[in-house]
């Protein structure tokens, strides 16, 4: 029988960029395809967000201080976060903060208790 992975648990009030790939900031109820609000991403993982969805990430696109204050919103309403396999989310005020995760974190996801969104287990070393 495998031996099961480690499991560790992440307090959303502490979400960094280490565990982010792209944000996203936009209406609440309408489509995340970038019509109604702006997708950041930051430049040290720029390459490989524009890898993940298949094209480039262009100048424009990054947005270091967008990309942090979606993070900080996040943060400070984790009590609230909708949790999925890939992506946190927030809704406030009429807006959803979304923080799509880091494919490395992602790996050898293990689930999330319904309604337990202040924490999540996962697989990456070194985060507690």
């Amino acid at each position: 029988m495998p031996k099961p992975e480690p499991k560790y648990v992440l307090d959303l009030s502490k979400l960094t960029r280490d565990h982010v790939l792209s944000t996203y900031v936009g209406k609440d109820g309408a489509c995340c395809c970038g019509c109604s609000g702006e997708h950041m991403y930051v430049e040290a993982t720029r390459a490989l967000a524009g890898e993940e969805r298949g094209y480039d990430v262009d100048d424009d696109e990054v947005n270091e201080e967008g990309f942090d204050d979606c993070l900080e919103v996040i943060r400070d309403n984790a009590e609230d976060a909708e949790v999925n396999e890939d992506h946190v989310a927030v809704r406030l005020g009429g807006e959803v903060h979304i923080a799509y995760l880091h494919p490395d974190f992602v790996k050898g996801w293990v689930g999330v208790p319904a309604k337990s969104c202040q924490v999540f287990e996962h697989p990456m070393a070194g985060v507690a």
